[in-house]
């Protein structure tokens, strides 16, 4: 299990993007951002049914700014993982999102993904049905708007764009030559799929097999609605300059290595659906510094340079030194452990009668202690071959990444035969024939 840290500087943008997470949305901003003084000490109050707590309409303008701890090479999710994805995630959109509102006697503890269609809202697609096992049927948001920057020029969104997209991610249609995306977790084993729009604000998924976890594959996932004219006029989506959505957030500037601008879209078709009059976003500006190193994130936060360092960027804090230093230093600062377990985390299955004997158990658990040492000398900051397998992870040394992993699998290997060697002499009762 890993157990990361938020840490957020309460400033008046930091409220507003709690009480944004809240509603479900991504960030809330305003047509005026003017307000009598009056009006703000007469604000609405509503009550948050997932939190319990009650919370003040928010109030428009200000930034919000944060660490980022590399940069993606491309914006194009389409071809690069990663960080690709979250640089346009304020910007392009998906058909549906995680919804954060449900309540959290609902959630799976430490669960990595949302399940089943409670745990989702519509974001371009307004709602969804099944006709059958293997046909879903979205029903897209009518009054979308892309970016009034070319080649978008604020034209309507339509069933048309989302069909291009997926089609692109599967290697269907106009791009069945190129072929699918490479990334796996981009196109969900549905490449025999087809997609197509039966008219302007329908959109069909026809799969060539049933899939139980298809919700979350066609909503949930990194597949962004991307602008078409983009592609088709560039060939992809790599280059930040041309990156244009429907979200609440325009990608203004981005200064390799350096930093990365986000300005507010005025004219978002999203509304604050505990405040219904109040357009998103609330927060005019965002801004990501790239800060590498963690000494340097920290100081930042000490100094108010930045508000926040969280996942966003992945910048998050996994070391308990390193948030108690801060909170000696800085006891204004707010945080929140977050947990969750860690990538390719086995569960044992213990409706099967083997799996019900806790020795079976443990001894199917111990290659699992080899991986122990990536997240306790990740949480400790401790030298060792499990934080160089992470190095070599981030940085894609993969002949790194090789040669541990056969490390680890000849520990286990040897650690099993010495095992089973030792076996008979701590117990009387085993005989090898």
């Amino acid at each position: 299990m890993n157990r990361n840290i938020v840490v957020i500087r309460m400033t008046l943008a930091v409220a507003l993007v709690l009480v944004l997470t809240a509603t479900g949305l991504w960030a809330a901003g305003a047509e005026d951002s003017d307000e009598p003084a009056a009006a703000a000490a007469d604000r609405e109050t509503v009550s948050d049914p997932a939190s319990g707590l009650t919370w003040t309409a928010p109030e428009y303008g200000g930034s919000l700014s944060w660490a980022h701890k590399q940069f993606p090479k491309s914006t194009d999710p389409h071809v690069v993982g990663g960080w690709g994805p979250h640089f346009i995630s304020g910007v392009n959109e998906k058909l549906a999102f995680g919804d954060w509102a449900v309540s959290r006697d609902k959630v799976v503890e430490l669960a990595w993904t949302y399940s089943g269609p409670e745990m989702y809202r519509g974001a371009l697609a307004e709602s969804w049905e099944f006709r059958d096992a293997t046909t879903v049927i979205f029903h897209i948001r009518q009054g979308v708007h892309w970016h009034d920057k070319e080649p978008m020029n604020g034209r309507e969104l339509t069933a048309d764009d989302v069909v291009f997209n997926w089609q692109r991610y599967l290697g269907l249609g106009e791009f069945a030559e190129a072929g699918p995306s490479a990334l796996g977790y981009m196109t969900h084993g549905l490449e025999e799929s087809s997609v197509t729009a039966t008219d302007k604000w329908t959109v069909e998924f026809k799969l060539s097999r049933p899939k139980p976890d298809i919700e979350f594959a066609l909503t949930h996932n990194a597949n962004y609605i991307l602008a078409p004219e983009v592609i088709k006029e560039h060939g992809d989506y790599a280059d930040w300059r041309n990156v244009v959505g429907t979200g609440p957030y325009r990608l203004t500037d981005h200064v390799e290595d350096t930093s990365a601008t986000w300005e507010k879209n005025p004219d978002y078709w999203g509304y604050d659906e505990k405040f219904p009059d109040n357009r998103l976003p609330y927060i005019d500006t965002l801004k990501s510094l790239l800060i590498a190193d963690v000494s340097a994130r920290l100081a930042a936060m000490r100094t108010g340079k930045i508000d926040m360092i969280s996942n966003t960027g992945d910048a998050h804090i996994s070391n308990i030194e390193h948030i108690e230093s801060l909170q000696n230093t800085n006891p204004e600062i707010e945080a929140w452990p977050v947990y969750r377990p860690p990538l390719g985390t086995y569960m044992f299955d213990q409706s099967q009668a083997v799996m019900q004997d806790v020795n079976v158990r443990k001894a199917l658990q111990f290659p699992l202690l080899i991986g122990g040492a990536v997240i306790m000398e990740n949480i400790f900051n401790l030298p060792g071959i499990g934080r160089l397998f992470m190095d070599a992870l981030e940085g894609r040394d993969y002949p790194v990444v090789s040669a541990i992993n056969l490390v680890f699998a000849t520990i286990v290997m040897l650690s099993i035969v010495l095992i089973d060697m030792i076996y008979p002499y701590l117990d009387p009762r085993i005989r090898y024939q």
